[in-house]
């Protein structure tokens, strides 16, 4: 009798012991808190001067995105123009008589005149409807049409502020507004931070052109040229909040580190952020996380886990889910060649 009891309670203390290895197993270790040291990228981004508000939106059919595309194709193919574009800027940056590259009619403009175009468009869709395109490892020299456009937003205030100086009134403004709203179409956009980073600095340009006190386009017209400087320090005050946060996400942490800092605000931001750019950021990093070495343990099982859940998250938009997609395909043997810390 009491041998059985003896089984039976050794048997209890079997299973209870089991049991218990099998739910702590099952129980995952506790993820890095964050540090709450990074607010602006919980926030939505935004100005205190409204950009849609500074020049009026489009009302024309047709989408904006299609003509971007078209002039970042027509600039990357045809080599000529490209190097016409290029002497273009360094001698606008030198300050060497850029006029003398724009001409009425010249090889400049038919390129600049699909921005034009874009202009009074009501609708943008570059990459909202593909962000794919853009929110991946890939670097941002072989990414597509951003690297073009960011080239386009440069000459076109730059031929835009030309022909102003030159007294072409009319001209000039068209190119200004046209890299304007380029830029506020980017920024409204902005599937990535590649994205946002080229459209406010596509508008912090033309600003400049729209707004010269002596030959600017809206040069006396006190509504208008207010809005755009307030609005230049809007960006120029966010940008550098965005530069903390970009430098967290794409940091490489010292050797001395024991692991890397900001963890859990990169899964803070992916999961609860407000702004769909900086949560796809997040996400990209977070991918990274799973495979560097300076990750904990249970930060690394927690990426995986985090990025499963994001990815087959149907509410998330489509660029957060591109981002955690991107981020959950991601194998060891191109994080090693991407590069393991940003």
């Amino acid at each position: 009798m009491f041998g059985n009891l003896y089984g039976w309670l050794m048997s209890a203390l079997i299973v209870a012991f089991t049991t218990a290895i099998i739910i702590i197993g099952g129980v995952p270790a506790a993820m890095t808190k964050p540090t709450k040291s990074l607010p602006a990228a919980l926030q939505p981004v935004s100005f205190s001067t409204d950009p849609n508000a500074v020049l009026p939106l489009g009302t024309e059919d047709g989408n904006a995105g299609e003509y971007y595309r078209q002039a970042a194709a027509a600039y990357k193919a045809d080599q000529k123009s490209k190097k016409l574009f290029a002497a273009f800027l360094k001698a606008n940056r030198d300050g060497k008589h850029p006029e003398e590259k724009v001409k009425a009619g010249g090889p400049l403009e038919p390129t600049l005149d699909l921005l034009v175009k874009a202009r009074n468009c009501k609708k943008m869709d570059l990459f909202a409807s593909k962000p794919d395109e853009v929110v991946n490892y890939e670097p941002f020299d072989a990414k597509p049409v951003l690297p073009e456009l960011q080239q386009l937003g440069s000459v076109a205030s730059g031929v835009a502020a030309v022909y102003l100086a030159k007294g072409n009134a009319e001209k000039g403004k068209q190119y200004a507004e046209a890299a304007f709203v380029m830029g506020r179409n980017l920024y409204n956009e902005r599937v990535c931070f590649d994205e946002y980073r080229i459209g406010v600095e596509a508008m912090s340009n033309a600003s400049a052109a729209l707004s010269n006190p002596t030959f600017g386009a809206y040069g006396k017209d006190p509504n208008v040229t207010g809005q755009l400087s307030k609005l230049a320090g809007d960006i120029d005050g966010y940008n550098k909040k965005s530069f903390t946060i970009m430098k967290a996400i794409t940091r490489i942490p010292a050797d001395n580190e024991p692991e890397l800092p900001y963890a859990g605000d990169m899964f803070d931001i992916a999961l609860n952020g407000k702004d769909p750019m900086w949560r796809a950021e997040a996400l990209l990093k977070v991918g990274r996380m799973q495979y560097m070495d300076k990750v904990q343990a249970a930060d690394q099982k927690g990426a995986k886990r985090m990025l499963e859940q994001v990815a087959s998250d149907p509410s998330a938009p489509k660029n957060v889910r591109a981002a955690a997609d991107a981020g959950r395909t991601l194998t060891v043997e191109k994080f090693r060649m991407y590069g393991g810390g940003g």
